[in-house]
């Protein structure tokens, strides 16, 4: 009656409203967090129906529905792009990082900023140092370049070891390796995961030291230590670096024991508490009373020799034989020590005992007897690292 018509919105408004609605809402979708992206997306629903308010005096009808649609499927759109574009990164980033830390850490810090922070929570786990024996002689010998390839080839058998039993490499230390069982991952029965990890790594390197004496090329042979007991696991570092670690003297223990085997011609050797955790599936030869560098109070390490499963009859048999002269050493009857261990011992591995613990602590008695201790209380003290 007062012919106040009332038109649609001619379509180039329309069309221009539902473009920037749905740009809006793309660009919410791309650079914000969901909840925020949502009240944005809100707004942009009532900047419409103000829209639709201030123009229909004018005659105009704007219809909200398509803007409003358009801005929604945007930022759902635009929220999966983002989806899989991020997932993909993140992917690419955890593949980058797994060579650097272990898979089980990358999937935490992927999964939980949490983890992202300085600090660490106290854990019982067992640690091991290995060290590959003859770095020094061999790189005098040999290029730099060929020294890292051999290197790199025996580490990498170490790790190997080490991941194959739940264990987690936790830095190579030039030509040694630091392991953890019980940590990032937790794992009852750490102490032989440990064990079965370290006669499979000594399995490894001695074999490929064989064949690269056979072939008369460079090639190493390991020493390894073993501990275990309570420790401070997790983040240290500064605040913009960290490193995944664990930290105490069950770590210090087990870089002190690294050292040992070559004190007395062995491969493996294991603390008080680790050989008291696997003593029942493992051989154990008890060698010495020992006191390390740091640490006042002496303890008794372990020989590590085989799984009792599949030992032989020399390897269960060696042990008791070993301990008979140990017994001697300790009352201070060096000479019968002496004739016990050079004599009636016969080590597993090579039928004498050439250069193995036996003999090393027969030469010990035989210098114990020419210079005769004025107090003796059978520890064997380590100066060195």
């Amino acid at each position: 009656m007062t012919r106040n018509i009332v038109r649609p919105l001619p379509l180039l408004g329309q069309a221009a409203a539902a473009v920037l609605a749905s740009a809006g809402g793309s660009l919410l979708g791309f650079a914000m967090t969901p909840w925020i992206a949502a009240l944005g997306v809100a707004s942009l629903a009532i900047a419409c129906f103000v829209l639709a308010i201030a123009v229909l005096p004018f005659g105009f009808w704007f219809s909200m529905a398509i803007p409003v649609a358009g801005a929604i499927s945007s930022m759902v759109l635009a929220y999966l792009v983002r989806f899989l574009v991020e997932e993909r990164r993140r992917r690419r980033v955890q593949e980058a990082f797994s060579h650097y830390l272990a898979p089980s850490i990358v999937d935490q810090l992927a999964e939980s900023e949490a983890e992202l922070r300085l600090g660490g929570e106290r854990r019982e786990i067992t640690v091991m140092f290995a060290d590959l024996s003859g770095f020094t002689a061999l790189s005098g010998k040999i290029g730099p370049e060929e020294l890292m390839e051999v290197t790199n080839t025996y580490l990498a058998m170490m790790a190997e070891a080490v991941e194959t039993t739940g264990g987690y490499v936790n830095q190579f230390l030039g030509d040694a390796v630091m392991a953890v069982w019980g940590a990032p991952l937790a794992d009852p029965d750490h102490a032989t995961s440990a064990a079965r990890a370290a006669l499979r790594l000594v399995e490894s390197v001695m074999r490929a030291k064989a064949d690269a004496d056979a072939r008369r090329v460079p090639g190493y042979a390991v020493k390894v230590g073993l501990n275990t007991g309570p420790a401070v696991v997790g983040n240290v570092g500064a605040p913009k670096r960290y490193n995944y670690t664990a930290i105490g003297e069950t770590v210090n223990i087990a870089a002190r024991l690294e050292s040992v085997p070559e004190e007395y011609g062995c491969r493996i050797v294991v603390g008080p508490k680790t050989a008291a955790a696997i003593a029942d599936r493992f051989v154990l030869c008890e060698l010495d009373w020992i006191k390390v560098k740091g640490k006042e109070d002496a303890f008794s390490i372990y020989q590590l020799i085989a799984e009792k499963a599949t030992a032989s009859g020399a390897e269960l048999a060696y042990p008791k034989q070993y301990q008979a002269g140990l017994e001697c050493y300790r009352a201070g009857d060096f000479a019968a020590a002496e004739d016990f261990w050079r004599c009636q011992v016969t080590h597993p591995d090579t039928g004498s005992t050439t250069g193995l613990p036996p003999l090393i602590m027969a030469r010990r008695c035989a210098e114990l007897k020419a210079a005769p201790p004025v107090f003796w209380d059978g520890v064997f003290v380590k100066a060195s690292k």
